[in-house]
């Protein structure tokens, strides 16, 4: 009996800070563990450092072909499907979308730098 009545004053302590990673996948959020996540990536993208290194880079077809590369490890990753409007109901997440959640997991989980450096210009020299 005491036990129930002191159940209901002591303050129970809040649960810990779990490190998971959250995204809209279109149609809700969606709450992933990172570890299974960034394994599922390296698989479908073995080059993963590469690769991000190049959509950061100067090199227009470098940047283009590791966008599409990142396009597709990041649909079989976290299960993101592309964009449909089947009759007014829209589903799946656009390219751009898509990318976002890549590169927000990647810089959550601090695989490339929370900030793209500046690209550099020619004429700038």
């Amino acid at each position: 009996m005491f036990q129930f009545v002191r159940r209901l004053f002591v303050r129970a302590e809040p649960p810990p800070r779990r490190f998971l990673f959250t995204f809209w996948d279109g149609q809700r959020w969606r709450v992933i563990d990172p570890t299974p996540a960034r394994r599922a990536l390296g698989a479908a993208c073995p080059d993963l450092a590469r690769v991000a290194a190049d959509l950061m880079g100067d090199d227009e077809a470098d940047r283009r072909i590791a966008e599409h590369q990142l396009l597709k490890a990041a649909r079989v990753a976290f299960g993101v499907t592309e964009f449909r409007d089947d009759a007014g109901t829209l589903t799946g997440l656009t390219v751009t979308e898509t990318l976002g959640v890549a590169l927000g997991f990647l810089r959550w989980s601090g695989l490339v730098p929370p900030f793209a450096p500046e690209p550099r210009s020619a004429a700038r020299g």
